[in-house]
């Protein structure tokens, strides 16, 4: 694939499944410092080729409004945090204090 059809394709998936432009991903890359919203870290993760993946962008399940973009680490944590089932495990901390 060229370097044209990889941006054409990320163009495509970030408007088709988040609603927003590769230049709305850029301008909040720029804003964030191009770090993570939550750790300020970079990006670590490792796509299938062996180069650094980009930051995820995370968006509610529930509205579908985007949030912010987010190391593959911190964006799996925010997953889990919005399942019921974190209520369930603080429940069950909370029993323990």
């Amino acid at each position: 694939m060229t370097e044209k059809e990889k941006k054409s394709f990320r163009r495509s998936r970030l408007k088709c499944k988040y609603g927003i432009t590769l230049e709305q991903y850029d301008t909040m890359l720029k804003i964030q410092n191009g770090v993570c919203a939550i750790c300020k870290q970079p990006e670590i993760s490792l796509n299938n080729v062996g180069t650094t993946k980009n930051l995820s962008v995370d968006h509610s399940h529930f509205t579908g409004k985007t949030r912010g973009l987010l190391c593959n680490r911190c964006n799996t944590l925010i997953g889990y945090l919005e399942h019921k089932l974190v209520l369930e495990a603080n429940k069950y901390l909370r029993r323990y204090k």
